[in-house]
């Protein structure tokens, strides 16, 4: 989520604005368009069109995207544990963002065609729908799913699906942390907490 404040903070200093102290509670789990429409109803500085405020943010989030997200540590050890085939993502982010993620990464083929994006099913978190389309791709009840994520509006779209849910803590989501505890059926500091250790070699 660090990528997003600074998003955020870019995007408001071009009309002389502090990003609003509030602002990460209220457009949590929204797709591009209902922010951008949240933000022009919301604050009268800001005077783009729609479609101007999702480009920006989607050059600026691609940039950072592209060239300074960092893969939470455990994170490849955890999927090399799970099936391939069986795991897939559920997503607010759009489509173009998702893929720079996934290239920077280096996890493109191991998710490819298993990625759904809440913008493309015309959805946002916390509904569900976006959950219940990666729990078909992979032939799993959603009751046996197990849904890993970082926000409160992740955690309840997660629940609204009918699965199990997982917080990997996140100092951002810290303002709904007794929510998001009290929801999970589990938190977690890192992807490292999920691995079992290994016995140590004699």
């Amino acid at each position: 989520m660090y990528i997003w404040h600074e998003v955020d903070r870019r995007f408001f200093a071009e009309f002389g604005m502090e990003v609003p102290e509030n602002l990460v509670q209220v457009i949590e789990g929204m797709n591009f368009t209902a922010c951008a429409t949240y933000m022009k109803d919301t604050y009268p500085l800001v005077d783009w069109p729609t479609d101007k405020i999702i480009k920006y943010w989607e050059d600026t989030a691609v940039y950072l995207y592209s060239n300074e997200v960092l893969l939470r540590s455990g994170c490849k050890a955890m999927l090399s544990h799970c099936v391939q085939g069986r795991v897939s993502i559920a997503t607010s982010l759009s489509r173009n963002l998702l893929e720079a993620s996934l290239s920077r990464m280096g996890l493109t083929e191991w998710f490819a065609g298993r990625t759904f994006t809440s913008g493309e099913l015309n959805t946002s978190k916390p509904k569900p729908e976006v959950y219940l389309a990666a729990a078909s791709c992979i032939n799993v009840d959603p009751s046996k799913c197990i849904v890993f994520e970082d926000t409160l509006s992740g955690v309840k779209g997660g629940k609204n699906a009918g699965c199990r849910v997982v917080n990997i803590r996140e100092p951002c989501s810290d303002h709904s942390r007794a929510e998001i505890d009290r929801l999970s059926d589990l938190v977690i500091t890192s992807w490292d907490d999920m691995l079992i250790p290994q016995p140590a070699q004699e």
